[in-house]
């Protein structure tokens, strides 16, 4: 079982201190980590064990191609693989070959071994009488007390998982507040949460303020969620979110991929935000009847056409007309495309598929759920 916390990310210390304080250390232990050697990594350690140089290691690293900014596997690069039409890198091959003729086998040898091991940064796991009974303890070099299983295999043997979230927003509003009280702007209700909840409260809060929405626009709000970054305020201003449930979708929206390729989320959001026809255009030309677009017409008219959360996504597969996905189901499907577990996505996926099949949706429908609603999420 997991339980998330959010806090402060400076209280995490004293907060997983407190963990054990309060559970006993006899039953408290971090989840350990293991660094595995990837195929850049295992590309520049073999290089480094024949001795070449360090600029040659880093070029063959940089020519290992990538998919929504994440790195081919070793195997694929040299061997490819037909499941997801991907060709051996000959170029890649090509170079390495000329420069070792053992770097391919040292490579091949290094990748995916166990090059290191730590603890997670929040996760603690509660064991009921002493972690012995289910697990085993080291130490990291740093001295932090672990459990030897992975985190993976950590919640198979059982125990209470405890993640304390770092909000680094909870550490900026705690001290915008400190301030605004020893200005006087606000004044002290008795204890933290009460000041919180008369002052910052969403319930309290005026969403629909013009003014905020401009302050935003100019960079005035120096910090909102990560829309001070570029990529953040370029779709904020892009979208023109005028209303918190737009803020929410921008905020979404920068993190999502593009759509088979041809256009990114954002744009097509904006295209049909303008012009809600342009979506029914869309599906009509993509061959979808009547009662398949108000199927999703029900589902996303709220978000525009745009499946852009992992709630939605998992609404979406849950869907009695698409491919009626028990909840357990619709949750794995959302922690393989959140965690990028190609294995497991590919049993989801041919499960979604079957059954879609089963329910007697066509092939126009299944496949545009999957490419245009589903497939962005792995971005």
């Amino acid at each position: 079982m997991d339980i998330d916390l959010d806090a402060e990310g400076s209280k995490r210390e004293r907060i997983m201190e407190q963990t054990v304080g309060y559970f006993g250390e006899e039953n408290v232990l971090s989840i350990a980590t293991y660094a595995t050697e990837g195929a850049k990594s295992a590309i520049k350690t073999a290089c480094r064990g024949l001795d070449i140089d360090s600029d040659t290691a880093q070029n063959l690293a940089n020519m290992i191609p990538s998919e929504r900014g994440i790195n081919w596997s070793i195997n694929d690069v040299f061997f490819g693989n037909e499941e997801k039409d991907r060709k051996p890198a000959k170029e890649f091959i090509k170079e390495l070959e000329a420069i070792h003729p053992r770097l391919k086998d040292q490579i091949l040898a290094i990748s995916k071994l166990i090059s290191g091991r730590g603890s997670h940064a929040s996760g603690v796991i509660i064991s009921p009488n002493g972690y012995l009974e289910q697990q085993s303890m080291m130490k990291t070099k740093k001295g932090i007390r672990t459990t030897q299983l992975d985190m993976g295999d950590t919640s198979k043997v059982g125990g209470l998982k405890y993640d304390y979230l770092s909000i680094n927003a909870l550490d900026k509003i705690h001290v915008a507040m400190k301030y605004m009280l020893e200005d006087g702007v606000i004044e002290w209700q008795g204890d933290l949460r009460s000041t919180y909840n008369k002052y910052f409260h969403p319930d309290v809060l005026e969403m629909e303020a013009p003014e905020m929405f401009d302050m935003l626009f100019d960079g005035v709000v120096t910090s909102a969620f990560q829309f001070e970054q570029i990529a953040g305020l370029t779709v904020l201003r892009k979208i023109n979110a005028r209303t918190f449930e737009e803020l929410c979708l921008a905020n979404s929206l920068m993190r999502l991929g593009t759509v088979t390729g041809k256009e990114s989320l954002t744009d097509r959001f904006v295209r049909y935000k303008n012009d809600l026809s342009a979506w029914e255009n869309d599906m009509v030309n993509y061959g979808l009847s009547d009662s398949e677009r108000k199927i999703l017409h029900d589902l996303l008219d709220i978000k525009y056409g745009i499946c852009d959360t992992q709630e939605y996504l998992m609404l979406t597969v849950m869907e009695k007309g698409i491919s009626n996905f028990t909840l357990t189901e619709a949750n794995a499907i959302r922690k393989a495309m959140a965690s990028k577990k190609y294995d497991k996505l590919k049993v989801y996926e041919d499960l979604y598929f079957e059954r879609c099949a089963e329910n007697g949706v066509s092939k126009e429908f299944m496949n545009y759920v999957w490419e245009e609603l589903i497939t962005p999420q792995l971005g």
